[in-house]
């Protein structure tokens, strides 16, 4: 979508967190009542929001930069 329709949008802080939510959801509670295959690892929570911060404070920023600067 962004290649296509909105070329200048960069995911935002919310955005962000609100896409870590919904991988906790779906990934470490929903997925696990289903089926015992999956596994609710607390771990799993920290890194995706962890994972969210870090791309909103460091990469993004790198890769805004770098991208305009071209």
């Amino acid at each position: 979508m962004k290649l296509t329709y909105y070329p200048d949008w960069r995911p935002d802080l919310k955005f962000l967190l609100v896409a870590a939510l919904n991988l906790t959801i779906v990934f470490e509670i929903i997925c696990p009542l289903l089926s015992a295959r999956y596994t609710a690892d607390f771990i799993d929570i920290i890194c995706y929001f962890s994972g969210a911060l870090i791309y909103h404070l460091v990469l993004q920023r790198i890769y805004y930069v770098d991208s305009k600067s071209l």
